[in-house]
């Protein structure tokens, strides 16, 4: 898929109803509406926005901290979530 200033946007994944999934690389997806594509030549979907555009339909993962390590004073915590349950 590309934009209207045909940057790569990615491959479709994925089709429902109103939108394409598009995956670029393995980290960033986008929900695109399919009233923003504006033609197919075979091998391409082209749409009708730029890429600057395009940003809006990225998909927004939350932030999970299950585990991480707090340093202080030159000891260790850990948290599993936002409990501690060690202290090195």
């Amino acid at each position: 898929m590309r934009s209207k200033d045909q940057t790569d946007i990615g491959n479709v994944i994925s089709e429902t109803g109103e939108t394409f999934t598009v995956m670029q690389g393995a980290s960033r997806e986008y929900n695109i509406p399919k009233f923003a594509v504006e033609g197919f030549d075979g091998s391409e979907l082209y749409l009708s926005i730029p890429f600057s555009e395009v940003l809006n339909y990225k998909v927004a993962y939350p932030l999970l901290l299950t585990n991480f390590y707090f340093y202080e004073s030159g000891k260790q915590s850990h948290f599993k979530g936002n409990r501690q349950v060690e202290r090195c």
